[in-house]
């Protein structure tokens, strides 16, 4: 059980609600804390930082400027390495749920990818890079996505296995790996809905839009 955040802002995403997201997350893991967003003010950038920490002992940098940042909170069950976001030099991941127990010398043969790291969250990468959309990996996924190659964009997604939460307010977008954590931060607005399983929520140039990846077999959230 782990958690993922993710805000979108049209102009600029405030750190102070994204902290009270963050800290409301943190009961679905204390050993890990991560955060990565795309710099508005660096070329358009992917940064990111990773400490094994929880949320309240995490500090955020308070020189963030972005409109989309995403965060992860980790409950680990076995180590505190390979600790979330996932990234690469365009794209950034945080990943609830298990794309597979196999093991990571046998990846590369089975996904056809190189691989950098032992968390199978980066098989979510990998194949984002590769025009592949995560949604038809097998395992139990909700995650959220952001892409800076092109026009930049904000994907959050889950399968029939996971739990995922959003709500707008304004030009806000807040997403949640629960409806609670978004209750508990003070999210209010148009309401809060619950993702619709195999479905891609996109935002990009401020727009949100679904795109349905394939078919529900059974929505076990």
């Amino acid at each position: 059980m782990c958690a993922v955040i993710g805000v979108h802002n049209n102009d600029k995403v405030d750190i102070d609600s994204f902290r009270k997201l963050l800290d409301q997350s943190m009961i679905r893991g204390k050993h890990a804390t991560g955060l990565a967003y795309i710099d508005y003010k660096d070329a358009n950038k992917i940064k990111h930082f990773i400490l094994p920490k929880s949320a309240d002992a995490f500090d955020i940098p308070d020189n963030i400027y972005t409109k989309m940042l995403i965060a992860h909170c980790r409950y680990s069950t076995s180590d505190i390495e390979w600790n979330q976001p996932i990234v690469s030099q365009d794209i950034a991941v945080v990943h609830n749920g298990v794309i597979t127990q196999s093991d990571p010398s046998t990846w590369e043969a089975t996904y056809n990818y190189k691989f950098e790291t032992k968390c199978d969250s980066e098989i979510i990468l990998r194949a984002w890079e590769n025009q592949s959309h995560a949604l038809w990996l097998e395992g139990s996924m909700s995650a959220v996505v952001i892409d800076a190659r092109g026009t930049n964009s904000m994907h959050f997604f889950r399968n029939e296995q996971r739990p995922l939460y959003y709500a707008q307010a304004n030009k806000d977008t807040f997403i949640a790996s629960t409806k609670d954590i978004l209750e508990r931060a003070g999210i209010s607005g148009f309401g809060i809905e619950k993702t619709e399983p195999c479905v891609d929520y996109v935002i990009q140039k401020n727009a949100l839009r679904k795109v349905r990846i394939r078919d529900v077999i059974e929505d076990l959230q």
